[in-house]
C-alpha cells in the first residue's frame, strides 16, 4: 500500500510540474491526455466488474471534457471553431453517461478514438 502511495504521490508531483510549465496549448494536450486515461481506466474496470471504479473514472473524464476542455474555449473570439468544439464536447459527455449506464465498452472507445 505504502509502495502506490508513493507512486501516485511521485505522479502528482509530475503532473503538477507540468502544469505549472505549461503553455495553454500544452495545458489542452495534459487535459486530452488524462480524460483519455481515465477512459482507459474505466474499460478496465468494466471488464473487472468494478462498476465503483468504472463510473468514477468516468466521472473524471467528464469533469476533464467540460470543466477543462470545454471551459478552456474562447468563445467570443474562436467563432466557428470554438462552437464546434463545444458541440463535440457535448456529443462526447453525452456519450459518456450513455456508456456508464449501459456498461457500453464500445461506446467508451469510440470516444477515446476520436
Amino acid at each position: 500500500m505504502v509502495k502506490m502511495y508513493g507512486t501516485a504521490a511521485y505522479e502528482n508531483v509530475g503532473l503538477q510540474g507540468s502544469v505549472l510549465n505549461a503553455s495553454p496549448h500544452q495545458l489542452i494536450v495534459l487535459l486530452f491526455e488524462g480524460a483519455i486515461s481515465a477512459l482507459i481506466k474505466a474499460e478496465i474496470y468494466l471488464e473487472h466488474n468494478n462498476m465503483a471504479a468504472k463510473g468514477n473514472a468516468i466521472s473524471k473524464a467528464i469533469n476533464i471534457i467540460y470543466n477543462g476542455l470545454k471551459m478552456a474555449l474562447d468563445m467570443e473570439k474562436g467563432d466557428e471553431i470554438s462552437r464546434n468544439l463545444a458541440a463535440l464536447y457535448d456529443y462526447f459527455i453525452r456519450q459518456l453517461i450513455r456508456a456508464n449506464a449501459k456498461k457500453d465498452i464500445a461506446r467508451l472507445n469510440r470516444c477515446v478514438r476520436y
